[in-house]
């Protein structure tokens, strides 16, 4: 399962545990998405009514308990919604949330927990 978060890593192992929990909710086969909104976002929906879009914003994925890929020490990434295929169903997940929503977000990938 996959892992994206708005949340900066200096939560530690309150944020950690949190992923933890839901990916346990996050169906081993299927499509389905769980998401758990830790802050609501203050502006409009995220999604463009454009085709390609740029999403910024700060990401944490987890492979299980690792963490893969952590933008906050470098800073926020630029995700090109509509031109990317490699975002996949990170790029459904972006487009649903909010400007300035923090969500943990878990979905089974096909590469195991």
């Amino acid at each position: 399962s996959k892992f994206a978060s708005g949340q900066p890593p200096s939560v530690g192992l309150e944020h950690r545990a949190a992923a933890m929990q839901l990916m346990a909710t996050v169906p081993s086969t299927g499509g389905e998405t769980v998401k758990t909104v830790l802050r609501k976002g203050s502006g409009g929906q995220a999604k463009s009514s454009l085709q390609r879009w740029n999403a910024v914003c700060h990401v944490v994925i987890y492979r299980g308990a690792q963490v893969v890929r952590n933008s906050w020490p470098s800073g926020p990434q630029a995700l090109f919604v509509g031109a990317d295929p490699s975002l996949g169903r990170v790029a459904e997940i972006v487009s649903s949330m909010e400007v300035g929503e923090r969500a943990l977000v878990g979905f089974n990938d096909g590469a195991g927990p």
